[in-house]
């Protein structure tokens, strides 16, 4: 089942992160994102799952 697309804000805090923050991350292309129009992007929870992961330390 897939799960649904993750807004800027809602991936903003589950990283517990502002959504300008999180925005700022897509577009220096940290956190993969999937841009809706030039104003609204969306974040696959897969791909925020993989970023966590991959800032993992220990």
């Amino acid at each position: 089942m897939t799960r649904p697309l993750l807004t800027s804000a809602e991936a903003g805090e589950i990283l517990n992160v502002s959504a300008a923050v999180d925005a700022r991350m897509c577009r220096r292309r940290e956190l993969p994102c999937i841009m809706l129009s030039p104003r609204k992007r969306r974040i696959a929870p897969e791909d925020l799952d993989a970023f966590i992961a991959s800032r993992r330390r220990g």
